[in-house]
């Protein structure tokens, strides 16, 4: 049960995949709907390589996001996908990484693997080298899981960008290496997905989709569950436990004194 009080957790969970066929891992039901998971993992020594952080040695400065390994274990399940026709497939990515599970699986993760790692851009008048106007943020989209770089054209010369991919309806993308109560997975969306997943069906995970599709010339996205409103619910949850604990006299104490 999610802390608004709806119903978002399967029922029935079953192995899906043959051994002498293959396929996907699990089957979930869910108020009556079906969708699939295929669970992969981005090991410890990558997601250190990637990152640039350790993995649970205190780090501090810059590190980089998973990115490209999110992209390529989604797309590398494509064939799994392809065996099912019938129903929403999802791809679960895992690490159990510590502080890549702590700095690298929230809203900013999703949004770089849906449409690839965003750059600092401006224009530059190339008499002067002055810039010109603001500068803004802009993607060649060539580590978008979904997204193809290569766009379409009418005969207009206007541009539609490409999904691809589609028997993937979208991923997870989680941080299992943390103390349960620390754990996050946030999801993303395919804009074309053969079968579109429902994300109200895990209605407390956050899933983004591209807020226009299809899209020409720029993308902006939406989400199920916003920073702040996840934020809140996390808030939500630490108060339950505290008061589960018989510690919440504590609490409304601090409240009436700040």
């Amino acid at each position: 049960m999610d802390p608004k009080g709806k119903q978002s957790r399967c029922e029935p969970i079953a192995l899906a995949d043959d051994p002498s066929k293959g396929g996907v891992d699990f089957q979930f039901d869910a108020n009556g709907d079906h969708f699939l998971l295929e669970v992969t993992n981005i090991s410890t020594d990558t997601a250190t390589k990637y990152s640039g952080m350790p993995d649970t040695e205190k780090k501090d400065g810059a590190y980089g996001f998973l990115t490209p390994k999110i992209r390529g274990k989604i797309r590398r399940k494509l064939s799994q996908a392809q065996r099912h026709s019938n129903q929403p497939v999802l791809v679960a990515v895992t690490t159990l990484h510590w502080n890549a599970g702590a700095l690298c699986v929230n809203h900013k993760a999703v949004e770089f693997a849906m449409g690839s790692t965003p750059a600092i851009t401006c224009r530059i008048n190339k008499l002067t080298g002055e810039t010109v106007g603001e500068p803004y943020q802009s993607t060649d989209l060539s580590q978008s899981t979904f997204l193809s770089p290569t766009p379409v054209f009418d005969a207009d010369g206007n541009p539609t960008i490409q999904a691809k991919y589609e028997p993937i309806s979208g991923f997870l993308l989680g941080s299992i290496g943390l103390s349960p109560k620390d754990v996050s997975f946030f999801g993303g969306l395919n804009p074309n997905a053969d079968h579109p997943f429902n994300p109200q069906l895990l209605s407390d995970i956050p899933f983004c989709s591209f807020t226009t599709w299809p899209a020409s010339k720029s993308i902006e996205f939406s989400w199920t569950i916003t920073e702040e409103e996840e934020q809140s619910q996390k808030q939500f949850a630490a108060e339950r436990r505290i008061r589960k604990e018989g510690l919440g006299h504590i609490l409304d104490a601090f409240r009436r004194e700040s």
